[in-house]
């Protein structure tokens, strides 16, 4: 896998993550085969000790550029590295995580194209991704997080879950302590945690032009604070990403340029620090 999969898993997160944009469609297809080619290969020495991805659904890059909304992220974002992603129509959740947990545009995986009606009903990816390579070079793996990745994954390749069904603050809330607790217990080399409630305010609280978008992100900041203050930054890296953006009214899968943006930030261990443009999500 590219992109986020392919910086983490060979443990070099900076090299990966900001890879150059590859431009066409044969460019991708020989990138996604050469990496095929070479799965299972050793993969050299980790940079970081623990890798934690928080994955703000629906964050736009406005919001997350600006410190008085999400003075956290901007913390991580002065002490490391940071980028702007852009992505492909549909703007919709499940198409953009399997691009970010592949490193495959939709037109070489076998992901889903659009959301399903019921997120839980998704097919399994059958696609290498990001968790299963880390299982497969013997980390442990943890997510936290709405029921609509847990079928994503392939069985046995996650060994800590802690769904939640609902969109809300609660949840938000109940997925951070149960990310929390699984890095307190050290059942975790590679974690994932999902949080919702900012996408919930851009489809049903006025989007971001209101301010209960702001409110929302400010709440998913305080909780990238918790997490990032959990980790050593000598030892373990965080990874904060969005999957789409938002229109001002609410609402995304469109063309729109501002849902087809996504902010990027890594902090911690094996980052090298500073600001890195734009680049495909792959």
């Amino acid at each position: 896998p590219g992109g986020i999969a392919s910086g983490i898993v060979s443990g070099g997160v900076t090299g990966g993550v900001l890879a150059g944009r590859p431009g066409h469609l044969a460019a991708n297809v020989m990138h996604f085969a050469r990496v095929l080619r070479a799965a299972g290969l050793p993969v050299g020495s980790p940079l970081a000790g623990r890798v934690v991805v928080v994955l703000v659904d629906g964050l736009r890059v406005d919001t997350a550029a600006d410190p008085a909304v999400m003075p956290e992220l901007d913390r991580l974002r002065r002490s490391g590295a940071s980028a702007t992603l852009h992505s492909t129509t549909p703007s919709y959740s499940i198409p953009s995580w399997t691009v970010l947990m592949t490193g495959a545009w939709p037109e070489l995986s076998d992901g889903p194209a659009m959301n399903p009606l019921a997120g839980q009903t998704s097919r399994t990816w059958t696609q290498d991704n990001l968790m299963a390579a880390a299982h497969r070079a013997g980390l442990t793996t943890a997510y936290a997080g709405t029921d609509w990745f847990p079928q994503l994954f392939q069985p046995g390749t996650v060994d800590h879950l802690a769904p939640l069904h609902e969109e809300t603050d609660a949840a938000d809330e109940a997925s951070t302590v149960a990310l929390l607790g699984f890095l307190a217990a050290d059942q975790g080399d590679l974690l994932l945690l999902h949080l919702n409630e900012v996408d919930h305010a851009g489809h049903h609280a006025g989007g971001p032009r209101d301010q209960r978008w702001d409110a929302a992100a400010t709440k998913a900041d305080a909780r990238i604070g918790r997490v990032a203050a959990a980790l050593d930054p000598r030892r373990d890296t965080i990874v904060v990403v969005s999957d789409h953006g938002h229109v001002d009214a609410g609402g995304h899968g469109g063309q729109d340029a501002i849902v087809l943006q996504e902010p990027l930030v890594l902090s911690g261990a094996g980052i090298r620090p500073g600001s890195y443009g734009d680049h495909d999500q792959v």
